[in-house]
């Protein structure tokens, strides 16, 4: 066979079956070897004697070669250790070199997928099927929240659980909007809403939910984080995994607009999110930064997404973790489980980048100093100190070896790189109060690193101290040449803006002098500390001479012989130094003025009364030189029956002791007797004192009387009754006027004596909550509040206002704080009469007699020049609009009112917007009668057509408004558009009045269906009366809620005016107003050719725009040391703690802020004083203070007695809506009930006989008796009733109408008025003394009707005319002017007037039902007929609460179920 020959087949099957077996064998060998299965290898016989692979993937030592080793290097591996050479061998994890974070692979938390954060390619989603991720709480405190296994799907984050126990309420983790709502669901309704899998967002997510930026954000986070691992060491090492992401989803990456695209190397403008950019990813390299645009990516997808490990900050729940005084970010430090070195980490991290850390670390004396003087607002040094300042260090560099930095934290200026090596190296820092001393965290630790703050004298504030303390940084606060640290700091009193910082120079560097000597150098054991050394002398220790070296700081003069004291005066040596109470600082006055200011026939001294000694008295006694004028004295010095008996002769009582908590020593007694003298001129005042419950045979006891709640029925006359009377203390009050006690209508607690201890309020179960009206309408008859144009007298502390509850000592030369207890100055000009031009009567001040006053702000009080009232009008012109009559009718009822709209002085200014699908702008020219329409049909990106004219000022422009609202309906007449385009107009109207503010009239008749904004009809009806209703009352788009806080930042108010047919979301809508302090108003099915709905809406129009309103209102309310503001419930946004922001504050809506009790109440009284800054619509900017004091007891009977039904009601039901909104309408109707049933199972057990036993009673307090019944209105009302049938519009307009109506409107909201008008007295509906005589009013059952009878039912926003089928055809002629019941028709009607005394008297009720309230509410009047059609007769019949309606309870049965509940189990 020759080789050229073809192979046979058999050939060809030996070579293919020998080079399988080579393969095989070869890789089964290689697999084995590498995967380490030796004793597998060895039993197959594969590799022979070959070396095996080790379990750290090398081979054993000794059959390492030189190319191993020359590539891996020769290294030793342990278990739980990382490989490397040189520093980094076996190396445990940690912090390594070049910074690098070494960090454990194993699981951080437990999870049913791989271990948190590692994940491969494929594993992208994850397919749970029906065992859906729990969500586990790691960590929480208030606004600060470590949670696995949170899912993001369609708009929501999820909390997935069936252990909701486990879990805190969600507003304590985040403040939900529409592109971040919070939801708990369980597991069931998890499959059915999620479904089977998901996306996966592996390892540890942050996410900052602030609303506005912060610099906390950053080491809010850390710290929450960081609670996970309480072993991270002084080196810094942790075994917590990195954060991949850091998430913002409120703020875009720019703020600018997008250019043009071809602009793509265009410089934008990026977000401040409190974190500046270079930090994040020199301290966290290893985490991407996410902004709304990301956040908004997830929400559009159509999958869930499980993210493993959130971390979530948001400040606005965690106003529910700190105390009063405390920053906001306080509570992230609360957080238990943190290493004392939690920060250590992320420092090194940083110091390491700036090789400022180990053998990098600086040796000399490092001091930074951040100045903030070409900052254009906030506290700044003066430039004369700023300068000596600056010049001082350097002197300390160049004289003693410091190394001094100068930094600014504007980035134009020093780049942060620059500004943080600096800080890195720095081991004390300097500056003046500002956020940006937080950069602090980063300096060097040693054992006395130090931050020095510079703060106004007498203010102060812990922002920085707080973190400073959390990281073992000293902290130093200081005032001019005083210095605080550790528990000598001062009390909170928050500086003013742009208020100059005066400092002691020479006494900051002896400062600094001493506390960085102290880190360097060290005295020796054997060597004893220098004794007290004179004022100006400081001692460092010198290491070559072992000995101090004494140094004079004003000079610089230094000398190693310890520096002598100055002599002292010998003890028998009077001091020459000048009366305490005279000096060239005291006003001065007339000896005769004076005497008439004091009321006083002599002016006899006692020189004991005085520290001065018998010469002053004898001076002040020496008559006036004959010719010579008037000898001039001070008032101190007077007599002190002379000013004893200008207040009354009271003696003062010694409530208030100085507090050395609050920095301030205790005064010495100099004598026994009170401040103002004996007791000569009591008896004249005892009996006005008695009136007011101050005086007389000492305080006034509250009287608890109990009544059985079972045999007692409801009495409407009891709602008319004012609350318990306020019973202070003798002497509490300096002034007897009546109206030195706020009138209930302003503001009033719902407990009238205050429990001294938070475990007797928690005893109670009574709310301790505060609700105020502050700008309310002035009823016939009432006084106007007074103004103080002159001085505004307020405590250096805690800023509270002067007050008639303040006390006058030093001869009414100081005043002392009823708060704080913090004694103050008198000003200068407080008793003097401007007006006149002569010394005044202090007594007669509005601020001494009146607890609701207002103060001409000065120029101090303004960010800027007082801003006109502006009203820009948004009128919907869609087809819809049109039809209805809503355009014709809104512009005829303007050009009325123009008039009526607020213009004092000429400066208010207007504009108008009409839309459809397109924007509509009108240019007017002042002077002129003749207007041109600009239309703007690209509403993505809006824009105003024309820079000027477009809002114009009214008087000017007047013309040519009025001729144009005159046009607008024929204009639009025939417009067949149909579509709304209301988030564009609202744009444009924001944009229209941004530089100034003002309020927005928006008038919308459609669903917005394009631009931002727009809304889908998600009415279902069949989730009405289920747990998933809650739902549609929450906003369907997050533009509404960020828009309104935008608005508010701009000082812009919404008020929205809504008139569909159909669905139109009003529960997104009202977040305008709800965030703005506006108002919304619903016109359901509104159509104009009925003249009722024409004339209540014109009505309601006008009253809103010739309605006074607050601009650029800012609130604060303070109370007493104790007590802190908790929560906040109401039309407005929280800026701060407890800042609330109000673009424009209308009259009469109402607030309620719940208040906790955090200290022990020592005081016998507190008080609680509710400021409004604002200005007013004729641009004059004011200050409204509302003062209110409040005994405290600690009697649980007195706190029972005392118990307001009326304001607890205005609590529950503003807490009601926002359970419904946070959970369920279930769990709202629980609240409400749950907490009745507490209150009485409290009272039962503690105030009557029975104990914790069943009892046959019901007992109840009797200023209570109407809380059962008005707790079973707000379960029957609207807003919160368990039914199906009510359209999801109309409950959203109740929840709005329940948070904003002051207790007048919302008491006969929940429980209506209901009168019989066939029956009623001769004189009623007559005119009396107070104006039209009403009926007497009837309990809300139907046992009241009669057949033939005619009733009136009224809640404030409809009138019910009920005509029984029976009633007599002369009762029908005389009110309705029909012949007969038959043909009388039922529905929304005019009433006619008749000429017949009973049409009169009934026309003058329903007039007066509609005028007596305050607010711009004008009820719609219908007819009900027995008989009649059912729906109209069941609404009817729905207000009187006390029947039993579909499943809701009569009175009786709640009644009784609630003696079950109080007998049975209880809460």
């Amino acid at each position: 066979m020759r080789w050229t020959s073809p192979p046979t087949r058999r050939e060809i099957s030996l070579i293919i079956f020998s080079l399988t077996v080579f393969a095989l064998s070869y890789n089964i060998d290689t697999s084995i070897r590498l995967v380490g299965l030796n004793k597998l290898q060895n039993r197959l016989g594969l590799g022979g004697g070959r070396t095996t692979i080790g379990p750290d993937g090398r081979r054993p030592l000794g059959a390492r070669d030189s190319l191993e080793k020359m590539i891996y290097g020769d290294w030793a591996w342990d278990a739980e250790e990382i490989a490397g050479d040189g520093v980094e061998r076996s190396q445990v994890k940690g912090v390594g070199r070049h910074g690098a974070m070494w960090v454990d692979k194993r699981e951080v938390g437990s999870l049913t997928s791989p271990s948190l954060g590692e994940s491969t390619v494929d594993q992208a989603f994850w397919r749970w099927g029906n065992d859906i991720p729990r969500a586990i709480l790691r960590k929480h405190v208030p606004g600060y929240t470590v949670i696995d296994n949170v899912i993001l799907f369609n708009g929501s984050m999820n909390i997935v659980t069936d252990e909701n126990d486990l879990f805190p309420p969600l507003q304590h983790m985040v403040l939900s909007t529409d592109l971040n709502v919070w939801k708990t669901i369980t597991p069931q309704q998890a499959r059915e809403r999620i479904g089977s899998f998901g996306g996966r967002i592996r390892g540890v997510t942050w996410m900052a939910a602030d609303s506005s930026p912060h610099n906390s954000t950053l080491f809010a986070l850390w710290r929450t984080y960081s609670a996970l691992d309480s072993g991270i060491d002084a080196d810094g090492a942790t075994k917590l995994a990195p954060p991949r992401r850091l998430i913002y989803p409120y703020y875009g990456f720019f703020t600018d607009p997008n250019p043009e695209h071809a602009d793509v190397t265009t410089r934008r403008q990026r977000v401040v999110n409190g974190i500046h950019p270079q930090l994040v990813k020199a301290a966290f390299p290893f985490m991407t930064v996410m902004y709304y645009e990301d956040w908004e990516d997830y929400h559009a997808m159509q999958v869930p997404f499980v993210i493993e490990r959130l971390v979530v900050a948001d400040r606005s729940a965690a106003q529910y973790g700190v105390k009063a005084q405390e920053p906001i970010y306080a509570s992230a430090f609360k957080v238990d489980g943190a290493s004392d070195y939690w920060w250590e980490p992320i420092r090194r991290s940083l110091a390491t980048y700036f090789e400022a850390y180990g053998k990098d670390a600086p040796t000399t004396k490092v001091v930074t100093y951040v100045q903030r003087q070409t900052h254009t607002h906030g506290l700044r040094l003066s430039d004369k100190d700023h300068l000596a300042l600056v010049d001082a260090l350097h002197k300390l560099e160049r004289d003693h070896g410091y190394e001094v930095h100068i930094v600014s934290n504007i980035d134009e200026e020093m780049s942060w790189t620059e500004r943080m090596r600096a800080i890195a190296r720095s081991s004390m820092m300097i500056g003046v109060h500002d956020s940006d001393l937080v950069d602090s965290m980063y300096m060097q630790r040693t054992p006395h690193t130090t931050l020095l703050e510079f703060f106004p004298p007498q203010t102060f504030a812990r922002e920085q101290e707080v973190v400073a303390s959390s990281v073992g940084i000293r902290y130093i606060a200081w005032w001019n040449d005083q210095s605080f640290s550790g528990d000598k700091l001062p009390a909170v009193a928050h500086p003013q803006d742009d208020e100059a910082v005066p400092i002691d120079v020479s006494a900051v560097i002896s400062a600094i002098r001493q506390t960085v000597s102290h880190q360097t150098y060290l005295p020796s054991p054997a060597m004893a500390s220098p004794s007290q050394l004179p004022p100006g002398w400081i001692a460092e220790w010198n290491e070559a001479n072992q000995r101090y070296l004494f140094i004079e700081t004003a000079s610089g003069h230094t000398q190693w012989e310890e520096p002598a004291a100055p002599i002292a005066a010998p003890a028998d040596m009077a001091p020459v130094a000048p009366s305490t109470h005279g000096g060239g600082k005291r006003r001065q006055y007339a000896a005769g003025q004076t005497q008439a200011y004091y009321a006083g026939d002599n002016a006899s001294a006692d020189s004991g009364y005085y520290a001065g000694g018998a010469n002053d008295a004898n001076l002040i006694n020496q008559p006036a030189a004959a010719g010579g004028g008037q000898q001039l004295f001070t008032p101190g010095l007077a007599g002190e029956n002379q000013f004893q008996a200008q207040q009354g002769g009271q003696q003062q009582p010694a409530y208030y002791q100085p507090d050395a908590g609050y920095g301030q020593q205790q005064q010495p007694q100099q004598q026994q007797q009170p401040a103002y003298g004996g007791q000569s001129g009591v008896d004249g005042l005892t009996n006005q004192f008695s009136a007011m419950g101050m005086g007389g045979g000492g305080q006034k006891q509250f009287q608890l009387n109990t009544i059985n709640m079972l045999t007692t029925p409801p009495e409407p006359m009891e709602l008319h009754r004012p609350p318990p009377e306020i019973r202070l203390p003798p002497g509490s009050c300096i002034s007897p006027a009546p109206t030195a006690v706020a009138d209930p209508s302003y503001q009033r607690l719902t407990l009238n004596a205050v429990p001294t201890t938070s475990s007797l309020l928690n005893k109670a179960k009574i709310p301790l909550a505060l609700v105020i009206t502050p700008y309310r309408t002035l009823d016939e008859g009432d006084e106007p509040i007074p103004l103080v144009t002159d001085v505004i007298a307020r405590c250096r502390r805690c800023r509270m206002y002067i007050n008639p509850y303040v006390q006058f000592i030093d001869g009414g030369n100081r005043w002392r704080c009823c708060m704080c207890n913090m004694s103050n100055e008198v000003p200068q000009m407080f008793d003097w009469d401007q007006a006149r031009n002569q010394p005044g009567d202090r007594w007669q001040r509005a601020e001494l007699n009146h607890s609701v006053v207002e103060f001409v702000a000065p120029t101090e009080y303004m960010v800027r020049a007082p801003q006109p009232a502006v009203y820009i009008f948004l009128i919907d012109v869609s087809h819809a609009a049109v039809q209805s009559g809503m355009v014709a009718t809104a512009t005829r009822a303007l050009l009325e009112n123009l008039d009526r709209i607020p213009d004092e002085g000429n400066i208010t200014k207007v504009g108008i917007i009409c839309y459809d699908v397109s924007l509509y702008f009108f240019s007017m020219a002042p002077g002129s009668t003749d207007s041109t329409m600009l239309v703007v049909s690209d509403i993505d990106d809006v824009f105003l057509p024309k820079p000027a004219d477009l809002l114009v000022n009214l008087s000017e422009a007047r013309p040519a408004f009025e001729a144009l609202l005159g046009r607008i309906g024929d204009m639009f007449q025939e417009n067949s558009i149909i579509g709304s385009a209301l988030g564009p107009a609202l744009q444009a109207g924001s944009k229209l009045m941004a530089p100034i503010g003002g309020k927005i009239l928006a008038l919308s008749s459609s669903l917005p269906s394009v631009g931002e904004g727009s809304l889908k009809n998600r009415e279902d009806p069949k989730i009405l009366g289920t747990s998933k209703e809650s739902s549609l009352l929450q906003a369907a788009n997050s533009f509404y809620k960020t828009f309104a806080i935008d608005c508010s930042r701009a000082q812009v108010t919404v008020d929205m005016f809504l008139f569909s047919s159909g669905y139109q979301d009003v529960a997104s809508l009202a977040n305008l107003p709800h965030y703005t302090t506006g108002q919304t108003y619903y016109y359901p099915a509104f159509n104009a050719a009925r003249s009722e709905d024409a004339i209540k809406f014109a009505h309601e129009f006008g009253e809103v725009m010739a309605m006074p309103i607050m601009l650029e209102c800012i609130t604060r309310v303070r109370a007493s040391r104790g007590l802190r503001m908790a929560s906040f419930h109401g039309n407005f946004f929280v800026r701060s703690t407890d800042l609330l922001a109000m673009p424009t504050v209308p009259e009469n809506q109402s607030y309620a802020i719940e208040i906790d009790i955090e200290d022990t109440l020592t005081t016998p009284f507190v008080v609680i004083q509710s400021g409004m800054l604002h200005t007013t619509c004729f641009g004059e900017r004011r200050l409204r203070v509302i003062t209110t004091a409040y005994p405290t007891t600690s009697n649980l009977s007195e706190v029972f007695a005392s118990a307001d039904q009326i304001a607890i009601t205005t609590l529950l039901a503003n807490k009601a809506v926002e359970r419904s909104l946070s959970y369920k309408l279930e769990d709202a109707r629980d609240y409400v009930f749950k907490k009745l049933v507490e209150i009485f199972v409290t009272y039962k057990s503690s105030m009557t006989a029975a104990g914790a036993g069943a009892s046959a009673q019901l007992a109840l307090a009797e200023n209570l008796k109407m809380l059962p019944v008005l707790v079973l209105g707000i379960l029957k009302n609207v807003g919160i009733r368990q039914s199906a049938q009510i359209p999801p519009d109309i409950r959203a307009y109740s929840q709005a109408l329940l948070t904003s109506l002051p207790s007048q409107l919302l008491i006969p909201y929940l429980y209506p008025s209901f009168y019989a008008l066939h029956t009623m007295p001769p004189e009623a509906g007559t005119v009396g003394e107070k104006g039209v005589i009403m009926p007497p009013p009837l309990p809300l059952t139907s046992e009241r009707l009669e057949r033939h009878g005619l009733f009136l039912i009224e809640d404030g926003q409809t009138i019910f005319l009920y005509v029984g089928r029976d009633a007599v055809p002369q009762l029908i002629m005389d009110v309705f002017d029909l012949p007969n019941y038959e043909v009388l028709r039922g529905g929304k009607t005019t009433l006619p007037v008749l000429d017949n005394p009973f049409s009169q008297r009934v026309n003058a009720i329903i007039q007066k039902t509609r005028e007596m309230r305050r607010g711009v509410y004008y009820p719609h009047l219908y007819i009900v007929k027995e008989d009649g059609e059912p729906p109209l007769r069941l609404w009817a019949l729905s207000a009187l609460i006390q029947d039993r309606a579909d499943v809701l309870p009569s009175y009786q049965q709640f009644i009784s179920s609630v003696k079950e509940k109080v007998n049975g189990v209880g809460y």
